[in-house]
């Protein structure tokens, strides 16, 4: 079955039966997880990170965004698995360069 086929299905029940299970998010990025399920500040919370992942010639692009510092940061990788062990390394070793975000609303945000 197709995402299309399953997203058809879905709308036509008017529910979402996907199911969630998070044991494969838990055992192998819990650093990444943890970042998911902590709220932030915001009123109504959010999950303090959110991911975003592109596909383009070949490889997969991540920014990973903190909603609660308002900052983000960006990593590569060839594989989705090992994007995934990638952010984990980077972030459990404090290498994962984060950048304060610019606001397009406002304008840039002063340095």
């Amino acid at each position: 079955m197709s995402y299309a086929e399953k997203r058809k299905e879905r709308t036509e029940a008017e529910q979402n039966q996907d199911v969630l299970d998070y044991s494969w998010e838990e055992q192998n990025t819990p650093l990444l997880h943890s970042g998911f399920i902590l709220p932030t500040d915001q009123d109504p919370p959010k999950s303090t990170l959110s991911l975003h992942v592109y596909f383009d010639s070949g490889r997969y692009w991540c920014r990973l965004e903190d909603r609660q510092a308002r900052e983000q940061a960006f990593t590569t990788s060839s594989g989705l698995e090992n994007l995934f062990e990638e952010l984990e390394r980077l972030l459990s070793s404090d290498m994962l360069v984060f950048k304060k975000q610019r606001s397009s609303r406002d304008g840039y945000e002063r340095r």
